[in-house]
């Protein structure tokens, strides 16, 4: 079953280390003393901090759902690198050799991530149906997935630059 497939998924990235921190971070006593084992962060547009681990697998990121207001991640959300939107129908994966592709895009009913892909050295983002029965349409979100060591250098630096950002685009949206 999903559920079972989630709960054996083993995490894709290498194990978190102290030394992953920088330390020139502005706040290096507090990243040590919450060491954060994740991967990134997505901050909801309700302002929620929303930490993620990218796993091995169909469902690199499992369900997406915010912590606070159940949402699933939309436009107006921001996320750490390991998350990038990526805007193009395909992209060329002929490099990645037979590791994972690092591309997905989320189920906007359930938030349930998808990885894409390969054919003839391209990606191929899924036209099949989520497991939710969500029909995938021009609604489910694409990422890339990036680097995870921004994040992991400086953890809470890079949470609140997402949340000042998020507060900034807001504004300037009412100004439109």
């Amino acid at each position: 079953t999903l559920e079972r497939n989630l709960d054996a998924a083993m995490p894709a990235e290498k194990p978190f280390s102290v030394t992953d921190m920088d330390p020139q971070s502005a706040t290096p006593a507090l990243d040590r003393n919450q060491i954060d084992p994740e991967d990134g962060v997505w901050v909801c547009c309700c302002k929620n901090e929303n930490r993620i681990t990218h796993f091995q697998g169909a469902f690199p990121f499992k369900h997406l759902t915010c912590g606070k207001c159940n949402k699933v991640p939309c436009r107006l959300c921001l996320a750490t690198e390991i998350l990038t939107p990526f805007l193009s129908d395909t992209a060329d994966c002929s490099d990645q050799d037979d590791r994972e592709l690092r591309f997905c895009q989320i189920c906007p009913g359930c938030g349930l991530s998808h990885r894409t892909e390969s054919c003839n050295g391209r990606i191929v983002f899924s036209k099949n149906a989520c497991l939710c029965g969500q029909s995938q349409d021009e609604s489910w979100l694409r990422y890339q997935l990036g680097s995870v060591a921004a994040y992991r250098a400086d953890a809470t630096r890079i949470a609140q630059e997402l949340l000042l950002k998020l507060s900034s685009d807001a504004m300037w949206r009412r100004f439109d």
